[in-house]
């Protein structure tokens, strides 16, 4: 995979501009990534499964292997 993302801005910052609650401390202190590249953690906002409203959570970027 040679995918890159860029990640710049705080988690409270990106809670702001889309209107959502802020992230757990835990989160709050997600690294900034302006190169992420495949096997770093990033933050992503995702649906929960059961609510289905936002939350935050912190994903592996990239693809495992078969």
């Amino acid at each position: 995979m040679c995918g890159r993302v860029i990640q710049y801005r705080t988690p409270k910052e990106y809670a702001a501009s889309l209107g959502l609650d802020h992230p757990y401390d835990s989160l709050s202190k997600a690294p900034a990534h302006f190169n992420g590249s495949p096997g770093q953690d990033c933050l992503v906002i995702r649906r929960h499964s059961e609510t289905k409203h936002p939350v935050f959570s912190v994903l592996q970027w990239g693809l495992i292997p078969s």
